[in-house]
C-alpha cells in the first residue's frame, strides 16, 4: 500500500485534525494525514495501544509523555510499513510564503496538514502524483 492510499484509508473512519497525529475521545477518532496513514497500516493491537495513550489527557498522569509514546509508536509503524524512514525521503513543496522548499516527507505532510490546512484527500492526491 502506498502512503497516499494509507492516508485515504485511514481517513474513512476519523475526522480531520491539525497539530496532532491522532486522538480518541468518547469514541470519536481524529487524525491528521500522518495519523490517518498510521490508522490504516497499524495492526489492530498497535492502533488500539496508540489511541488508548491519547485518551482523556486531563485525567491521566503525564499526558504529554503518553502522547509522545503514542506518536513514537506511530512513527515506528509508519517507517516499518514502507521499509524506509519518512524522515529520509526529501520532497519539495511551495511554502505559504511563496518559495519552494525541500522538506523530508514527514515534515512535508505535517506542513501541508497543519500550516497550509490541506485536506487529507488533497495531501494524498499530491503524494500520489509524486509516486507515493
Amino acid at each position: 500500500m502506498k502512503i497516499s492510499d494509507a492516508i485515504r484509508t485511514g481517513s474513512k473512519n476519523s475526522r480531520h485534525v491539525s497539530q496532532d497525529y491522532f486522538w480518541r475521545e468518547g469514541g470519536q477518532v481524529g487524525a491528521c494525514a500522518l495519523g490517518a496513514a498510521f490508522l490504516a497500516v497499524a495492526s489492530p493491537m498497535n492502533r488500539e495501544r496508540a489511541l488508548k495513550l491519547t485518551e482523556n489527557p486531563e485525567t491521566v498522569e503525564n499526558p504529554g509523555t503518553r502522547k509522545m509514546q503514542a506518536f513514537d509508536l506511530a512513527d515506528t509503524v509508519l517507517d516499518e510499513a514502507w521499509g524506509w524512514e519518512l524522515e529520509d525521503f526529501p520532497i519539495t513543496i511551495k511554502t505559504k510564503e511563496g518559495p519552494f522548499e525541500t522538506f523530508n516527507l514527514k515534515q512535508a505532510i505535517i506542513y501541508l496538514n497543519d500550516d497550509l490546512d490541506w485536506t487529507r484527500e488533497r495531501i494524498a492526491d499530491f503524494l500520489e502524483r509524486q509516486g507515493l
